[in-house]
């Protein structure tokens, strides 16, 4: 038998792997998900593939359909809307009970991220770059049932988040009104320059959208 350690870890290589390659755009939205083409090229059994793919299919990157073989889950306006609501809803008022909390060494670390994700030319640094000054803005407010919450939301987007990061064009200046709230333990300044950021992003990445659907 497999050591459980050892199992894991396969999971956990090819649960990352897999979502890679979704978030990247090699597996587009709506293609076939087999277990037996994601075992040869990851070069395991197909058993952690399974395993992985029923952890995608929690996280909204995956759907799993009885008798049928898994797909990369569709994107959509719709499902954008909904997002972006949720985002909205939750993470706002989270960075507003944070906008008089940050301490110096976040604040330093806000503005390092907001320059590294302006900068940052690898697809995959800049995403993350980006997800943790998110995660940043709303850390001194935030549980851990609202992580678990915003984890679910954060990763729903992200697959809508490369349309976004690639159509943005300064990203520094995208950031500038949520560094000033921060800088200045604004909350009421943090609540409306979060919620024009959402805003903007959701218009452009639907803009996005509309364009890929089309073709162009």
């Amino acid at each position: 038998m497999i050591p459980a350690a050892q199992r894991t870890s396969t999971v956990e290589h090819a649960t990352v792997e897999i979502r890679r390659a979704i978030l990247d755009g090699r597996m587009a939205p709506g293609t076939a998900a087999s277990i037996a083409v994601l075992s040869e090229q990851l070069g395991m059994s197909a058993i952690p593939i399974r395993e992985a793919l029923r952890a995608l299919a929690a996280q909204g990157l995956i759907v799993l359909r009885p008798n049928r073989r898994a797909v990369v889950a569709p994107i959509s306006l719709r499902e954008l809307e909904d997002i972006f609501r949720a985002r909205e809803l939750y993470e706002v008022e989270l960075a507003v009970l944070s906008a008089t909390r940050y301490s110096a060494e976040t604040l330093r670390r806000l503005e390092d991220l907001a320059d590294a994700v302006a900068s940052e030319t690898v697809w995959d640094a800049r995403v993350e770059l980006h997800s943790e000054f998110h995660e940043l803005l709303v850390t001194p407010a935030a549980s851990d049932f609202d992580w678990r919450l915003l984890r679910i939301i954060w990763r729903a987007s992200d697959r809508y988040t490369r349309f976004n990061l690639h159509s943005l064009l300064d990203l520094r200046a995208a950031h500038l009104p949520l560094l000033e709230a921060a800088r200045a333990q604004n909350a009421v300044g943090m609540r409306k320059a979060l919620k024009r950021h959402l805003d903007e992003g959701r218009e452009v990445l639907g803009r996005a959208l509309t364009e890929a659907a089309a073709g162009r």
